[in-house]
């Protein structure tokens, strides 16, 4: 965390019994290292829901690619299994457009009616 060599610790010591004196010194220094403890405990901690976040985001990116193959996998086993479904969708729509002008005028007339005796 932080980069002290050895002599940089002697000199923190050095001050610190001088400003704080001997009778203090052990305390504090014993109060200083439960701080740094619980720093490096909540930054452990913050570091792994980072990385769980992280690993989540991955996981739901390999869920979309698998969901976008799936679907892909879907339209081409349907279009296999129906080469003609398209074809067939495109002649019915066209049908279905396609004003009915047979069925208004019949295509023959009806026979005359014969008279039986």
């Amino acid at each position: 965390m932080f980069d002290f060599g050895f002599w940089e610790l002697i000199l923190v010591m050095i001050v610190g019994l001088i400003v704080i004196g001997p009778k203090r010194l052990p305390r504090v220094a014993a109060q200083v290292g439960e701080w740094l403890g619980r720093m490096r405990h909540l930054v452990h901690q913050f570091r792994q829901s980072v990385q769980q976040e992280l690993q989540a985001e991955e996981l739901k990116d390999v869920l979309r690619q698998q969901q976008n193959e799936i679907q892909e996998l879907r339209d081409i086993v349907q279009n296999q299994a129906d080469p003609d479904a398209p074809l067939v969708e495109a002649i019915e729509k066209q049908l279905e457009e396609r004003p009915d002008t047979e069925s208004d005028t019949p295509d023959h007339e009806p026979a005359p009616k014969r008279e039986e005796n």
